[in-house]
């Protein structure tokens, strides 16, 4: 079903049916916002992730958004990874 949908995603963007908001986005931040956001969730179960983010220029060019779907989608899976 995944895999569906990323393939019909890439299709509304090739037709451009979505529109990125592109912009300097900061890692860092995003990464935090994402994790805050799950935070209270994690607390329950007695799990926390730890970061280390120290890069010196974390910006990159990206819609923050869907930046942020996405490494949703990597750290919280409902799955395991494998």
């Amino acid at each position: 079903g995944e895999h569906v949908e990323r393939v019909l995603n890439m299709a509304r963007m090739d037709k451009g049916e979505i529109k990125l908001a592109m912009n300097s986005v900061s890692l860092h931040q995003t990464l935090d916002e994402v994790i805050q956001h799950f935070d209270l969730n994690l607390q329950h179960k007695n799990q926390k992730i730890i970061t280390n983010l120290n890069a010196i220029d974390d910006s990159i060019y990206a819609d923050q958004f869907h930046l942020k779907n996405i490494f949703q989608k990597l750290f919280f899976r409902k799955q395991p990874f494998g």
